[in-house]
């Protein structure tokens, strides 16, 4: 059996005497194909529980509902038992559940890893190595294909809207709206920049400052037959701003999500005399591949990074507290790279880390309907860990 799950919507004073339809677009804030396909739902529009057209007129202190399952899901069949429904009569109740490090999660499959899951939203812990959809070589094995495999299983009629999609190679959070209208809000969140994710970077060396911004510009480069990106100089380039901060000490493990290891296991965490630095990092532009180019392009890349690990060896490290003219930055990207490995930067040195070290570890946004502030973490991978 699916679940119906209904946004409600209380008609203000000002509101009294108007067509549902002006609500919808009005204080509802839909779009006219969300309303559109509400008008051929069953059920679709309900005010004080009954079936109502959008020419309806309503008064202030009634309740508006209206469906929230995409146009039509297509899910699996349902493995064992499916959840009962919540019925048809008025909205149904959010269904809640958070995970974090001190609590055990969820799994979806033997890897995939629930954070949090409320009857809009779902956020997945996304190990390196799986991609986000269903591509050539990557049927069935995709986080796509893992969360319809999940609704079948919990007979959720939701639908699959990723944001905040991550490389491959990059572990960490990934956020599913789980239909059309939550995922519209989590968007304009993200192009208002209330939708804050934040990472962490395991970087060979150590960046001349604790924290600083990287302004490079970037555009694309397949000129080896394969996409990587370079600094940006012609019409095509893309403007693109990365912070960093330096991780130091036990409390800025602690700030990191660390704090859930046993104090014994937490001192090799904080090891020095080691090749490579911790950073958080935050980017108010989504290029692709745009931590990796931007921390190569200070002399700082990512441990295990095959691609761009030797692209920036003839950038000189600037003297700590000196300020790098821009330009000159730009001007070391554009040199090209010197001679490319054939494995990870971090192997053989160290053979934990066999991709780009990078994790997706913390989002904060604001709840799309009630507004709270949602604060979602995801501890450091194994081999992050491991390296550290």
């Amino acid at each position: 059996m699916s679940q119906i799950h209904y946004f409600t919507y209380t008609i203000t004073k000002e509101e009294e005497g108007q067509p549902v339809r002006a609500v919808l677009y009005g204080g509802m804030e839909l779009s006219t194909r969300k309303i559109r396909s509400l008008k051929k739902m069953p059920d679709g529009i309900l005010l004080d529980g009954r079936p109502v057209t959008v020419r309806e007129i309503v008064a202030a202190g009634q309740r508006l509902q209206i469906r929230m399952e995409d146009d039509a899901v297509s899910l699996p069949l349902p493995v064992g038992d499916a959840v009962p429904s919540r019925g048809q009569g008025g909205a149904s109740e959010n269904m809640r559940t958070v995970a974090t490090h001190g609590e055990k999660e969820r799994c979806l499959d033997d890897h995939l890893r629930i954070l949090y899951e409320d009857a809009d939203l779902l956020f997945v812990n996304k190990p390196s190595g799986m991609v986000c959809h269903p591509s050539k070589g990557h049927r069935g094995d995709s986080i796509y294909d893992q969360i319809r495999a999940y609704y079948g299983r919990t007979g959720q009629n939701a639908g699959v809207h990723l944001f905040g999609r991550l490389d491959k190679d990059t572990s960490g959070i990934v956020g599913i709206a789980k239909n059309k209208m939550t995922a519209d809000r989590m968007q304009r969140q993200r192009q208002q920049g209330r939708f804050q994710k934040e990472y962490l970077a395991l970087v060979w060396g150590q960046p001349s400052a604790t924290s600083g911004t990287i302004t490079i510009p970037m555009e694309e480069d397949r000129s080896a037959g394969y996409l990587r990106m370079r600094a940006g100089t012609g019409p095509a380039a893309k403007s693109a701003v990365t912070h960093y901060t330096v991780v130091t000490g036990r409390d800025g493990m602690d700030s990191c999500g660390e704090n859930s290891l046993p104090a014994e296991n937490r001192s090799w965490l904080l090891c020095e005399n080691r090749p490579w630095t911790l950073c958080r990092v935050n980017i108010e532009t989504g290029r692709t591949h745009q931590i990796r180019f931007h921390m190569a392009a200070i002399g700082c890349p990512l441990a295990g990074d095959a691609l761009y690990g030797n692209l920036f060896a003839n950038v000189e490290k600037e003297r700590p507290g000196a300020k790098r003219d821009e330009a000159a930055q730009q001007g070391s990207a554009r040199q090209g790279p010197a001679q490319q490995k054939d494995t990870p930067s971090g192997q053989p040195e160290h053979p934990q880390i066999c991709r780009a070290a990078l994790h997706a570890w913390k989002v904060t946004f604001l709840h799309p309907y009630e507004g709270r502030e949602i604060t979602v973490t995801a501890p450091l991978p194994e081999d992050m860990r491991a390296a550290i």
